[in-house]
């Protein structure tokens, strides 16, 4: 080593993103559905996390996320609060599948074209954020990254295609109807079969009156007693 450093300028410009989403690998679905092929033409999410037709499937950072809209992290500890919450009910009620129900992606994709052409992503700008040939907006959430955590934190199973495990009875799942609480199992994990008696829930004059220690000022008004309000 001779012990010079030298001092440069550069810039770097990262303009060939392939937003395609097209996985390199195939992915099929119900009824052989191929995600290659689903998203040929153009790359439809619903929310950008989940497709409809691929049962089970969770993706990050899908098509339509806010990749551009501030920080990602906030996004994705949101996308990953979902998937924790999508698998706990998977386990919880015994659900075999889901996936979004077609018409509900259609109109949440529906939506959020519409809204491109009110932002500058939707004017004459060429960007890798959307199709150049066709217009269509790809790589951006309709929103920010805060709307964007408000709208995934609660799963909106009404838009979603289920298939139970029971095929009989969707409810079977209930078992015999016995909390865990009310099992060996339970107890020992120290679940109380009485969750609602607690003590911040009790009035507080209520305990004084259990030990003898009733303020008679507090409760009397005019001469009449009046008993505690829980």
């Amino acid at each position: 080593m001779n012990n010079l450093c030298s001092n440069y300028k550069a810039n770097t410009g990262a303009l060939g993103f392939d937003v395609s989403y097209r996985p390199r690998f195939p992915v099929v679905g119900r009824g052989g559905v191929n995600l290659q092929d689903k998203w040929k033409d153009a790359a439809e999410a619903y929310f950008g996390l989940a497709c409809a037709e691929m049962p089970n499937w969770l993706t990050f950072l899908g098509p339509n996320w806010p990749i551009a809209q501030g920080s990602i992290m906030g996004a994705l500890d949101a996308n990953g609060d979902y998937a924790i919450s999508v698998l706990k009910t998977l386990q919880k009620e015994q659900i075999k599948s889901f996936s979004p129900k077609q018409e509900a992606s259609d109109q949440y994709n529906e939506h959020t074209q519409t809204w491109s052409q009110l932002v500058v992503w939707g004017k004459g700008c060429r960007t890798w954020y959307k199709d150049n040939d066709t217009g269509r907006l790809r790589g951006v959430y309709a929103g920010s990254s805060m709307h964007y955590r408000e709208m995934i934190s609660r799963v909106r199973w009404e838009d979603m295609e289920i298939d139970y495990l029971n095929k009989h009875n969707k409810f079977a799942f209930m078992g015999i109807g016995r909390h865990m609480s009310q099992s060996e199992e339970g107890r020992n994990l120290g679940l109380s079969p009485s969750p609602y008696y607690r003590a911040e829930r009790i009035d507080p004059r209520m305990l004084d009156l259990k030990k003898g220690k009733s303020d008679d000022n507090s409760n009397t008004e005019g001469g009449t007693s009046k008993p505690p309000t829980v």
